[in-house]
């Protein structure tokens, strides 16, 4: 009763997100100039500073700039995700899903992958361009490349269906796009090396699964290692967030329940 619903979710976020040919060039260009200029911004950085995080040379800097890039890509697409379930309250589509006999988890897993797959291939296909041209891949670090992805794919598809979760049972969409969007970008490391944050900020960052990402991604791609301190981290995030669902699950359930909607008003 799990594969059914999740399949029928996936296709229907995947007819609803086709795109045209003007939004697969945005798709293209808004990439490059997104990573173009987070390069040209460190690129006269003197990177000696970041040795004791694995960043050695340009080549390494380029690397951690376009994990942190392709990850916050995907996390935010589940945000994204979540915060267009308000045209399905206000359509009825929502309340219909609901009603019926669908596992309810199935379906937020089918709702956060089948938005996220139209809307990274090209972003994805950049940056493995990108990643192969800093010259530090040449034969079997593909295959740690390809491990990567699947972790990413993965732990954002479990991030997405929490996301989606939570929006049902808020009313107010906006609040939580904003809280799950900016303090996700900053505090994940996407940008700068968690390693240089304040202690506080630190143990804020490791609310989100994407920092544990980011954190095993950059370790295996830069040092070809991996912490099993990251790994236990890493697995204890997404326990989390699956638990949490459950219970977001829940909760919207028993209110819809009692109001007999999910409009929230």
């Amino acid at each position: 009763m799990i594969i059914t619903p999740f399949l029928g979710e996936l296709k229907k976020q995947l007819r609803n997100h086709q795109r045209n040919k003007i939004e697969l060039i945005s798709t293209l260009l808004w990439p490059i100039l997104i990573l173009s200029i987070m390069y040209g911004t460190y690129k006269s950085f003197n990177v000696n500073v970041l040795s004791n995080i694995g960043i050695q040379s340009q080549a390494d800097l380029l690397l951690f700039l376009v994990t942190g890039a392709l990850t916050y890509n995907f996390f935010w697409l589940s945000v994204q995700t979540a915060f267009l379930m308000v045209s399905e309250r206000a359509s009825g589509t929502l309340e219909i899903q609901f009603l019926s006999p669908a596992n309810r988890y199935a379906l937020m897993l089918g709702r956060a992958l089948g938005t996220l797959i139209p809307e990274v291939w090209m972003f994805t296909i950049f940056s493995l361009f990108m990643i192969t041209v800093s010259s530090r891949f040449n034969g079997p670090e593909f295959g740690h490349l390809i491990i990567c992805f699947i972790i990413l794919i993965f732990s954002s598809t479990i991030w997405g269906a929490f996301i989606n979760s939570l929006f049902l049972i808020s009313r107010d969409a906006t609040f939580y796009f904003t809280l799950f969007d900016e303090p996700m970008r900053f505090l994940s490391g996407s940008q700068i090396p968690i390693q240089r944050f304040p202690i506080v900020f630190q143990v804020v960052g490791a609310i989100f699964p994407a920092t544990h990402v980011l954190i095993l991604i950059r370790q295996f791609l830069l040092t070809g290692d991996i912490s099993g301190m990251h790994v236990l981290f890493f697995l204890i995030s997404l326990i989390g967030t699956v638990l949490g669902t459950f219970l977001l699950i829940r909760i919207a359930e028993r209110k819809q329940q009692k109001t007999g909607s999910f409009n929230n008003y």
